[in-house]
Protein backbone atom coordinates (compact mmCIF):
# COMPACT_ATOMS: atom_id res chain seq x y z
CA UNK A 1 0.00 0.00 0.00
CA UNK A 2 3.27 2.33 0.79
CA UNK A 3 3.79 2.20 -3.50
CA UNK A 4 0.43 4.16 -4.02
CA UNK A 5 1.71 7.22 -1.97
CA UNK A 6 1.58 8.80 1.18
CA UNK A 7 -1.58 9.76 1.87
CA UNK A 8 -2.51 6.20 3.62
CA UNK A 9 -0.31 6.92 6.49
CA UNK A 10 -0.61 10.72 6.63
CA UNK A 11 -4.76 9.91 7.01
CA UNK A 12 -3.72 7.18 9.84
CA UNK A 13 -4.90 7.29 13.03
CA UNK A 14 -1.64 7.49 14.44
CA UNK A 15 0.03 9.58 11.12
CA UNK A 16 3.20 8.88 9.44
CA UNK A 17 5.85 10.21 7.31
CA UNK A 18 9.53 9.14 6.10
CA UNK A 19 12.28 10.01 7.95
CA UNK A 20 14.01 11.44 5.31
CA UNK A 21 13.64 15.09 4.59
CA UNK A 22 11.63 16.31 1.84
CA UNK A 23 8.25 17.18 0.16
CA UNK A 24 5.87 14.17 -0.58
CA UNK A 25 3.14 14.28 -2.73
CA UNK A 26 0.13 12.53 -2.65
CA UNK A 27 1.03 10.43 -6.35
CA UNK A 28 4.25 9.09 -4.49
CA UNK A 29 7.03 11.76 -5.92
CA UNK A 30 9.47 12.85 -3.47
CA UNK A 31 12.01 15.91 -3.83
CA UNK A 32 14.34 15.31 -0.85
CA UNK A 33 15.59 18.09 0.93
CA UNK A 34 18.56 19.25 3.56
CA UNK A 35 18.41 21.96 5.79
CA UNK A 36 21.77 23.47 6.61
CA UNK A 37 22.74 27.11 7.72
CA UNK A 38 19.17 28.05 7.25
CA UNK A 39 19.06 27.68 3.45
CA UNK A 40 16.99 24.70 2.27
CA UNK A 41 18.80 22.81 -0.67
CA UNK A 42 17.38 20.01 -2.92
CA UNK A 43 19.23 16.89 -3.31
CA UNK A 44 17.46 14.81 -5.45
CA UNK A 45 14.22 13.50 -6.77
CA UNK A 46 12.77 10.39 -6.38
CA UNK A 47 9.63 8.34 -5.42
CA UNK A 48 7.86 6.94 -2.38
CA UNK A 49 8.47 3.55 -3.99
CA UNK A 50 12.33 3.73 -4.17
CA UNK A 51 12.66 5.27 -0.43
CA UNK A 52 10.86 2.18 0.79
CA UNK A 53 12.76 -0.64 -1.44
CA UNK A 54 16.00 1.18 -0.04
CA UNK A 55 14.80 1.35 3.94
CA UNK A 56 11.49 0.13 4.40
CA UNK A 57 10.92 0.78 8.63
CA UNK A 58 12.11 4.74 7.96
CA UNK A 59 8.78 6.04 9.00
CA UNK A 60 8.58 8.62 11.57
CA UNK A 61 4.99 9.34 13.73
CA UNK A 62 4.02 13.25 13.29
CA UNK A 63 2.06 15.14 16.07
CA UNK A 64 -0.07 16.98 15.05
CA UNK A 65 -0.30 21.24 16.71
CA UNK A 66 -2.31 23.31 14.11
CA UNK A 67 -4.93 22.72 11.24
CA UNK A 68 -6.62 25.87 9.17
CA UNK A 69 -9.03 25.84 6.30
CA UNK A 70 -9.00 28.70 3.30
CA UNK A 71 -11.12 28.16 1.05
CA UNK A 72 -10.62 25.25 -0.60
CA UNK A 73 -7.10 24.08 1.29
CA UNK A 74 -6.14 23.14 4.45
CA UNK A 75 -3.37 23.18 5.98
CA UNK A 76 -1.60 21.67 8.96
CA UNK A 77 1.31 20.98 10.99
CA UNK A 78 3.53 20.27 13.67
CA UNK A 79 6.50 18.04 14.88
CA UNK A 80 7.35 14.55 15.07
CA UNK A 81 8.22 12.08 17.56
CA UNK A 82 11.95 13.29 16.90
CA UNK A 83 12.51 16.34 18.62
CA UNK A 84 13.63 18.95 16.32
CA UNK A 85 11.38 18.59 13.44
CA UNK A 86 8.62 20.06 11.89
CA UNK A 87 6.23 19.57 9.45
CA UNK A 88 3.50 21.20 7.25
CA UNK A 89 1.08 19.34 5.02
CA UNK A 90 -1.34 20.60 2.59
CA UNK A 91 -4.80 19.28 1.85
CA UNK A 92 -8.01 19.26 -0.14
CA UNK A 93 -10.76 20.80 1.81
CA UNK A 94 -13.79 18.78 0.45
CA UNK A 95 -11.91 15.78 0.99
CA UNK A 96 -8.83 15.59 3.36
CA UNK A 97 -7.01 14.07 0.03
CA UNK A 98 -3.10 15.24 0.76
CA UNK A 99 -1.77 17.65 -1.55
CA UNK A 100 1.47 17.36 -0.04
CA UNK A 101 4.12 17.39 3.00
CA UNK A 102 7.08 19.08 3.86
CA UNK A 103 8.98 17.52 6.51
CA UNK A 104 12.49 19.27 7.57
CA UNK A 105 14.94 18.34 10.84
CA UNK A 106 16.34 21.65 12.25
CA UNK A 107 13.90 23.36 11.85
CA UNK A 108 11.46 22.26 14.95
CA UNK A 109 7.67 21.91 15.38
CA UNK A 110 5.53 23.74 13.56
CA UNK A 111 3.01 26.06 15.96
CA UNK A 112 1.25 28.59 14.07
CA UNK A 113 -0.01 28.86 10.27
CA UNK A 114 -1.40 31.19 8.11
CA UNK A 115 -1.91 31.43 4.26
CA UNK A 116 -0.38 34.42 2.64
CA UNK A 117 -0.91 35.48 -1.35
CA UNK A 118 0.17 31.77 -2.90
CA UNK A 119 2.08 30.32 0.06
CA UNK A 120 1.83 28.91 3.35
CA UNK A 121 3.59 30.46 6.15
CA UNK A 122 4.36 28.76 9.08
CA UNK A 123 6.28 29.25 12.37
CA UNK A 124 8.70 27.16 15.12
CA UNK A 125 9.48 28.64 17.78
CA UNK A 126 12.35 27.23 20.13
CA UNK A 127 14.33 29.72 22.20
CA UNK A 128 15.86 31.96 21.53
CA UNK A 129 14.89 31.43 18.00
CA UNK A 130 11.88 32.07 15.76
CA UNK A 131 11.74 30.05 12.42
CA UNK A 132 9.02 31.01 9.46
CA UNK A 133 8.70 28.54 6.91
CA UNK A 134 7.60 30.26 3.23
CA UNK A 135 6.72 27.43 1.03
CA UNK A 136 4.48 28.12 -1.77
CA UNK A 137 1.42 26.03 -2.60
CA UNK A 138 2.68 25.58 -6.26
CA UNK A 139 6.06 24.66 -5.97
CA UNK A 140 6.48 23.75 -1.98
CA UNK A 141 10.15 22.35 -2.84
CA UNK A 142 10.89 25.47 -3.22
CA UNK A 143 10.53 26.02 0.64
CA UNK A 144 12.53 28.72 2.27
CA UNK A 145 13.38 28.93 6.10
CA UNK A 146 14.45 32.24 7.98
CA UNK A 147 15.37 32.12 11.42
CA UNK A 148 15.81 34.87 14.04
CA UNK A 149 16.08 35.43 17.58
CA UNK A 150 13.38 36.66 19.73
CA UNK A 151 15.53 39.92 20.78
CA UNK A 152 15.35 40.63 16.99
CA UNK A 153 11.42 40.09 16.75
CA UNK A 154 9.49 43.50 16.16
CA UNK A 155 7.91 44.30 19.48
Amino acid sequence: MDHLGPQFRFAAAEPECRAEDGVYFADGRVVVLELEDDAVHTHEATTLASLNDEAPDDWIGLESAVRILSGPLVASGGGTSWEGEGWVALQTASDDALVWIVKLGGADAVTEIRFADDAVIARSEVYPFVVEWHIPVAHPEQVRISRRRWDDLPS
